[in-house]
C-alpha cells in the first residue's frame, strides 16, 4: 500500500509505503512489514509524478533535492543454523537532480545519490544468512551521472561513476569496489522506446577468486507502454 502526494504548490512531494517483508518462516524469526518513507523538495520546476525520469528531454529546468528511509524488523536470524537471534534491516538515501536545457547549446543533466544499507553485522555471525549477506548485505555506496543531450536530436551521451564498500563481499571483509561507465541513450517516439549503448569498467580494492577486475560492453533496447 502506498499513500503518495504533492504539496504547497507540487514544490514538496510525499511517499509513504508498507510491503509485505521477508515472511520465509525458514530464513526470518518473525513475518513482519517493510516500511518505507520518502520525500523531495522541487526547487526549479515541479517532479509530481510518482516515479522520475532520467530526462525531461530539454522540456523542463529541473533541481530536486530528496531523502528516504526503509526498514523491517526481524528480516533474519544471526545464526541460521540453530535458527537463533534476529537480525533488522534499515537503509537511507539521499539524492539530487539536476537538468537544464539551453536551446542552442542542448540539454545538460547531473544527478548525484548516497545510500546506505545496515543488518546489524549480520556477516560478523558464524552462520549468516546468505540474503544478509555479499551483494545483499551491508553496504554504503554513491554514485555521480552526468548527461548531455543535443539540440534538437534526441540522443543524449553519459558517464557515471560508483562507488560502493560493502561489509563482505566473496569472502573479503571490507571490500571496496568501483565502477565507471560511458555510452549514449538514443530516444524515439518522446521517451517509448530508447536505445542505450554502454562501456564500464569494474574494479576491485583487493582482488580474489570470484572478485577479479572486469569490463562490459551492454547493449539494451527498453520499452515503456
Amino acid at each position: 500500500m502506498a499513500v503518495w502526494g504533492n504539496l504547497f504548490d507540487n514544490k514538496f512531494q510525499y511517499r509513504a509505503d508498507v510491503m509485505n517483508g521477508r515472511n520465509d518462516s525458514a530464513s526470518s524469526p518473525k513475518s513482519n512489514l517493510r516500511y518505507s518513507v520518502r520525500g523531495h523538495v522541487s526547487l526549479l520546476e515541479p517532479e509530481t509524478g510518482y516515479g522520475y525520469k532520467g530526462t525531461y528531454m530539454g522540456e523542463k529546468t529541473v533541481l530536486t533535492l530528496g531523502a528516504g528511509y526503509q526498514f523491517e524488523n526481524d528480516v533474519a536470524f544471526a545464526d541460521t543454523v540453530a535458527q537463533t537471534g534476529s537480525v533488522d534491516y534499515s537503509a537511507w538515501t539521499a539524492d539530487l537532480f539536476f537538468e537544464y536545457p539551453d536551446f542552442d547549446l542542448g540539454t545538460f543533466t547531473f544527478s548525484a545519490a548516497y545510500t546506505d544499507y545496515d543488518l546489524d553485522d549480520s556477516f560478523k555471525s558464524a552462520n549468516p544468512d546468505s540474503g544478509a549477506i555479499d551483494l545483499a548485505g551491508e553496504k554504503n555506496g554513491s554514485y555521480f551521472k552526468a548527461g548531455y543531450m543535443l539540440p534538437d536530436t534526441p540522443l543524449q551521451l553519459f558517464t557515471r561513476y560508483e562507488s560502493w564498500s560493502f561489509a563482505q563481499l566473496n569472502g573479503v571483509i571490507d571490500q571496496d569496489v568501483e565502477w565507471l561507465g560511458a555510452g549514449f541513450n538514443y530516444y524515439f517516439r518522446d521517451q517509448a522506446l530508447k536505445l542505450t549503448m554502454e562501456y564500464s569498467q569494474t574494479q576491485f580494492d583487493r582482488e580474489v577468486v570470484g572478485s577479479e577486475d572486469f569490463d562490459t560492453l551492454t547493449a539494451q533496447l527498453q520499452v515503456n507502454f
